[in-house]
């Protein structure tokens, strides 16, 4: 067990596991314009800045081993693309602003599910490995701080609950057609967990 301090005071940051082992450290409010690398043991590899600053955004891990950094306040409706050391390899726009409380998932052909989330509560959206659109569409309901996993048996995905939309649940396939949808036994709005299956 080991413990230090961050390079930068960091608060609704996110952290991804690279394929090196080392953690990908990213925005957050104070610091939503930088990033930094730790290894396996929480010591400094290197650090720099984003793109654009970013609080409360998502990231997901590429097939390639870069790190898709998308939304989050100050930069809610841009994407952009850092490989594994941290230099910054493509960027963009989505398709809708996505501040804070929305969902991203790989799906198992490695597009990325975008569902919900301020203020675009209602829509999805699919990119591929490199930020491009693949399609865009709307929800069966209104999410925000819901939860969506991937089913990996099946490549769909299960987006439940959230505000303005506590009681509910849809499925969607890797080409965000609506598969199923239905009411859930217990509201769970913000603060519940999913786990994958």
């Amino acid at each position: 067990m080991s413990s230090g301090s961050l390079w930068a005071s960091r608060i609704a940051h996110t952290a991804t596991l690279l394929s090196s082992g080392n953690v990908f450290i990213a925005g957050g409010s104070a610091s939503g314009g930088t990033w930094e690398i730790r290894n396996s043991s929480g010591g400094l590899v290197s650090t720099g800045t984003l793109w654009a600053s970013r609080n409360g955004q998502c990231d997901v891990l590429l097939s390639s081993g870069n790190v898709f950094l998308v939304g989050g306040s100050n930069s809610s409706a841009t994407w952009e693309i850092r490989n594994n050391t941290g230099g910054l390899v493509s960027n963009g726009s989505l398709t809708n602003t996505r501040q804070d409380s929305f969902t991203c998932n790989n799906f198992t052909n490695w597009n990325i599910f975008i569902a919900g989330g301020n203020p675009s509560s209602t829509s999805w959206e699919i990119r591929n490995g490199s930020g491009g659109a693949v399609s865009s569409g709307s929800l069966q309901a209104t999410r925000y701080d819901h939860r969506a996993e991937v089913q990996t048996d099946k490549g769909n995905v299960l987006i439940i609950g959230g505000g303005g939309s506590s009681f509910t649940w849809e499925i969607r396939s890797n080409a965000g057609a609506l598969v199923s949808n239905g009411n859930l036994n217990n509201t769970r709005s913000g603060g519940h967990s999913l786990t994958q299956y």
